[in-house]
């Protein structure tokens, strides 16, 4: 297990990225290239925390399966999406990680579910996206369980490592399980989105 500090990470000039891979082109020309914009500190920040991960962690077969092309029509809430994809429309929840809930009964939506909303429209609406799956396909809500990239940036890291998400502690053995609980760590120590106030401020590894 990589030891972290929590001054330890920022944005540096990185070199070649852990996420260039030969991908798998949409069948239709896509709209715009899956780039996020290079003027979000955040995305750099999230980018250079995981491949700083993946650095201190040898021997793990990251990003092994093949990605899939998929044109993004709706972004639903803080961690799903609506996708066109192979000439159908299909929901993809983000793996790993659990977003504030945008609905409740009584009480509206949950704190920073709204920001998580928000934050997940700017990155991704009306992109093109690359879909990548572990071991889980599906949940019981029916959306498929997917790692969403736009460009090098994996989105369900992004919002973990702004705080408007946490780790899904059901899913230890997923291929990114180590990924997703150190950003989040990193997360917690930077007292990032609900980190500051709403959500305790300990781990939630068992």
């Amino acid at each position: 297990m990589v030891t972290i500090g929590a001054g330890a990470w920022g944005i540096y000039v990185r070199g070649p990225s852990f996420f260039q891979l030969s991908w798998s082109q949409p069948s239709s020309s896509p709209k715009e290239e899956p780039e996020a914009s290079p003027l979000d500190e955040g995305v750099s920040r999230t980018i250079a925390t995981v491949e700083k991960i993946l650095r201190n962690s040898p021997g793990r077969g990251y990003r092994t399966n093949k990605l899939i092309a998929a044109d993004v029509t709706k972004v639903i809430d803080g961690d799903t999406i609506e996708v066109f994809v192979d000439g159908a429309l299909m929901t993809v929840g983000y793996i790993g990680i659990e977003a504030p809930v945008l609905k409740t009964p009584v009480d509206g939506p949950e704190p920073f579910a709204v920001e998580a909303l928000e934050r997940n429209r700017d990155i991704v609406e009306g992109k093109v996206v690359m879909l990548e799956r572990d071991l889980i396909d599906a949940d019981r809500r029916g959306r498929r369980l997917r790692y969403v990239y736009v460009g090098d940036l994996m989105v369900n890291a992004l919002l973990l490592h702004e705080g408007l998400a946490r780790s899904d502690i059901s899913s230890k053995g997923l291929k990114y399980a180590e990924v997703m609980y150190l950003v989040e760590q990193q997360a917690m120590l930077e007292r990032q989105g609900g980190w500051r106030l709403t959500w305790p401020g300990i781990s939630r590894r068992q």
